[in-house]
């Protein structure tokens, strides 16, 4: 097959006198050239990339009905405020011992403490314990980009009124052009 002409010219080669193309061994080798390290390497680049496409951590929405259902049924003793300080010491204790195990990237910390800052908060809003712990430093809350191009103009109307002044204003309207609400969702639907 690597001097089938149909191949060939589907790879952008001459098919009568055009290289011949790569053998399965040659592609094999290349697959299981790289170390374990340069794996290491290219999955920490692949962390970078991901953490590098936000401005802010996204909110995570998955498995709330599972956690919950396990501290109701399972850990209620546990989530009261004194259970919720050891909690977070060891918690604390864990990531910074675990520190020199994590990537050099500075934003994976905050990444971790907003996650834990998150269900933290909604844990002594579920259980009725006053929150005052924290596990570091955060990362600002994530702003959602407002499109109005993907929107009707009911879902523009739906927003509230400082979202979607904000939205404009994103886009350099000055918006003490618009007085109300109405006027606002015209010029958004003019966009």
């Amino acid at each position: 097959l690597r001097h089938d002409p149909a191949f060939k010219m589907a790879c952008d080669r001459l098919p009568n006198t055009g290289n011949a193309l790569a053998s399965q061994p040659t592609l094999s080798r290349l697959e299981n050239t790289p170390s374990w390290r340069q794996l290491a390497r290219m999955g920490l680049g692949l962390v970078d990339l991901f953490c590098r496409s936000f401005r802010a951590v996204p909110a995570y929405h998955g498995g709330e009905f599972r956690l919950n259902f396990h501290h109701t049924h399972n850990a209620i003793q546990l989530m009261d405020e004194k259970g919720a300080q050891r909690w977070v010491k060891l918690m604390v204790e864990a990531l910074d011992a675990s520190s020199d195990f994590m990537t050099e990237d500075k934003r994976v910390r905050p990444c971790i403490n907003t996650f834990l800052t998150h269900f933290f908060g909604k844990y002594a809003n579920d259980f009725n314990f006053n929150n005052r712990e924290t596990f570091g430093e955060i990362n600002l809350p994530f702003k959602r980009k407002i499109n109005f191009l993907n929107m009707t103009e009911s879902a523009i109307e739906a927003l509230p009124e400082e979202e979607l002044k904000n939205a404009l204003v994103d886009r350099g309207i000055n918006v003490a052009d618009y007085p109300d609400k109405r006027a606002l969702v015209n010029k958004a639907l003019r966009l």
